[in-house]
């Protein structure tokens, strides 16, 4: 095999390996997209320790910015009876819509 078939041999094995990562990674978009569709869907029905709820909310918001999932993590947020865990709470909710304002 000469020099100019060798490489286009390896370009293509790039492209194909490219094309393959690409397919992988829409999978993943896939799969991500539909568990976020399904967990907003039923939101509103947890019913966990405001600690736990404000874990799930505040995963779903980084996911997908949503000022209504924003106020619901600060309402699971302020529900939080132990005085530094809320505070952490609190503050994830002011970095989450710090990080909002500045996209």
């Amino acid at each position: 095999m000469d020099e100019d078939t060798q490489i286009q041999v390896n370009q293509t094995n790039s492209q194909d390996s490219e094309d393959a990562d690409d397919v992988e990674t829409n999978r993943i978009i896939q799969v991500r997209q539909k568990a976020l569709q399904a967990l907003l869907q039923n939101i509103d029905q947890i019913d966990s320790e405001p600690s736990r709820r404000f874990e799930i909310l505040m995963m779903a918001l980084r996911t997908t910015f949503s000022e209504d999932l924003l106020e619901k993590a600060l309402d699971a947020a302020l529900q939080i009876e132990e005085p530094n865990s809320r505070a952490e709470a609190l503050l994830d909710v002011l970095n989450e819509s710090k990080a909002a304002e500045q996209v």
